[in-house]
């Protein structure tokens, strides 16, 4: 079976290879929420001891029992506008298999946070992972239009991979570019993930490819390059 359309297809073809991308007009309603943005938190993993400990204890690999939930939650109690906490008791039920429980904690999260991005984008990562690409994508957008202090680059990588499987070398290489200089910034380095890792993300892309996802992520790159502009 062949992926486009046989009408009409060398038009949203040539788009996708990088033609006619600057077009004016984009129709970007319904592809994310636009009202999420970060509000600057001076705090980190440092100000809460036992949650950095938490945070260390469960990604252990000699963690069994995984009990560090008890504190993420009741940090959550004790800060509940403080984005970490959230992300680390998601993690902890979608580890376990319980994503609508995930979910729910996320999106607490990103009603409550200043932080927003780095909860949007996990719950981008949750949908992904579990094969529903639009509504990760919905979130990745999201992320990306969200975080107004360009502190996560992990949705511009997703985002880039996708863009790749799609042959969307120009959308892929603007999304990596930016991914590099975020993470530069944090890290003093470009991260990149892994083979391994690239390899699972463009092979659910892959798995789930759809004229409509095509036409989102070639609706989105027009308008999110402009809109963002360089970092």
């Amino acid at each position: 079976m062949y992926f486009y359309k046989k009408v009409g297809c060398m038009g949203l073809l040539d788009k996708l290879m990088g033609k006619g991308e600057e077009s004016p007009g984009v129709d970007v309603s319904g592809m994310f929420d636009g009202s999420l943005k970060d509000v600057k938190d001076p705090r980190n993993v440092n100000d809460s001891p036992a949650l950095s400990k938490a945070i260390m204890d469960y990604q252990s690999p000699n963690n069994v029992d995984k009990l560090e939930v008890f504190t993420f939650e009741s940090e959550m109690r004790r800060m509940p506008d403080f984005y970490l906490p959230y992300y680390w008791a998601a993690t902890y039920h979608f580890d376990k298999g319980n994503f609508e429980e995930a979910k729910k904690i996320l999106l607490d999260g990103i009603r409550n946070c200043k932080v927003k991005s780095v909860l949007c984008r996990r719950l981008g990562e949750f949908y992904f992972l579990g094969g529903d690409v639009e509504n990760g994508l919905y979130w990745f957008f999201t992320t990306m239009m969200a975080d107004t202090g360009n502190i996560d680059y992990h949705s511009h990588l997703y985002l880039a991979y996708v863009f790749e499987a799609y042959g969307m070398k120009k959308a892929a290489a603007w999304a990596m570019r930016r991914a590099r200089g975020i993470s530069y910034k944090l890290l003093m380095q470009a991260a990149e993930y892994s083979a391994k890792k690239k390899e699972r993300i463009v092979g659910i892309a892959m798995k789930n490819k759809s004229e409509q996802i095509a036409r989102k992520l070639e609706g989105f790159y027009t308008y999110a390059k402009p809109a963002l502009k360089d970092l």
